[in-house]
């Protein structure tokens, strides 16, 4: 992620996408310590809902988890 932000920037991209990008990184680097369990990810995306009988911590977690993938990758497609 770092290295394709980085090789955005570098090149010949516009203001308003080096803005983006700014925010981007920053958003990213906000909802790391969510984003880091790759599964979890992979389940808050996969999954409508969390299987039925998780407990309310883990509901909380997951849709923790799917706002912070969404708030820095842009997949509501995913959902349609």
């Amino acid at each position: 992620m770092r290295g394709y932000i980085s090789e955005i920037k570098g090149g010949e991209a516009s203001d308003k996408l080096v803005k983006y990008l700014e925010k981007l990184e920053k958003r990213y680097d906000e909802k790391m310590p969510v984003l880091t369990d790759r599964s979890k990810v992979i389940e808050s995306l996969a999954c409508l809902m969390p299987p039925k009988g998780t407990g309310e911590a883990d509901v909380h977690a997951f849709y923790d988890c799917r706002e912070a993938v969404e708030e820095v990758f842009p997949v509501k497609w995913l959902r349609k």
